[in-house]
């Protein structure tokens, strides 16, 4: 066996944790954005639905099943959600901004699980990024 497979196993099986909870905070909060009403403008269909969903359980089998760069380019998926839920929690002037949003009973736990949505999503695409960077080094090294 290279040396270089090594050292990608042992990044892989610490990233599968990281990737872990990224699916099930994910999973989370985009099921208490559903209950509280926030998700329905456009993701209320099920087929826009489910990817934002189960992308990343997928990245995380994938990464279970040993293939690194599968699922690293699933969580770099991420980016997308990363990118619109930013601008619209964060910048926006709409009402879902977490900074503008009106006081109501459900206002304390949106502006949590957009923060965490935020920050888990940050992760996965970060997690995504070093599982390519040392997929590719270790290629490179053979």
């Amino acid at each position: 066996m290279a040396e270089g497979g090594r050292p990608m196993r042992r990044l892989c099986r610490y990233r599968r944790a990281g990737c872990a909870g990224a699916c099930r905070g994910r999973l989370l909060a985009s099921r208490t954005a559903r209950k509280t009403g926030c998700g329905a403008q456009s993701g209320s269909s099920p087929a826009f639905r489910w990817p934002r969903e189960y992308i990343p359980l997928i990245a995380l089998i994938s990464l279970w099943a040993h293939f690194p760069k599968l699922g690293a380019w699933l969580l770099l998926s991420l980016a997308v959600p990363l990118a619109i839920g930013g601008y619209s929690h964060f910048l926006s002037p709409g009402s879902d901004n977490v900074f503008r949003m009106a006081g109501g009973e459900l206002t304390f736990a949106f502006r949590i699980s957009a923060v965490l949505l935020f920050l888990l999503e940050f992760l996965g695409c970060w997690l995504g990024i070093q599982i390519l960077r040392a997929s590719s080094s270790s290629v490179a090294s053979a």
